[in-house]
């Protein structure tokens, strides 16, 4: 993933990318889920704009199954006294 996200800020810089564009535009055979836009930025950051089904999912089939109560997989489900996700 590393050398993935420094390729693409080489291309940012080269202004052949842009991180705040939707990557509909990039893709041309593949689509992309979803029906808000999805940029490079938000891929980068883990964030892709469609984490409420996925964080629904991890809770219920892995989480709780599992007893995993202290574990955090987002910021918005976060308890005050867990350190922030990175």
């Amino acid at each position: 993933m590393l050398f993935t996200r420094l390729a693409v800020m080489m291309l940012v810089e080269e202004g052949v990318l842009d991180l705040h564009a939707d990557v509909a535009g990039y893709t041309r055979e593949t689509e992309v889920p979803g029906f808000e836009q999805l940029t490079l930025a938000q891929l980068m950051s883990h964030r892709p704009g469609y984490e409420d089904t996925y964080e629904q999912f991890v809770q219920a089939r892995i989480l709780d199954p599992l007893g995993m109560g202290a574990t955090t997989y987002s910021e918005a489900t976060a308890r005050p006294d867990q350190p922030p996700l990175s």
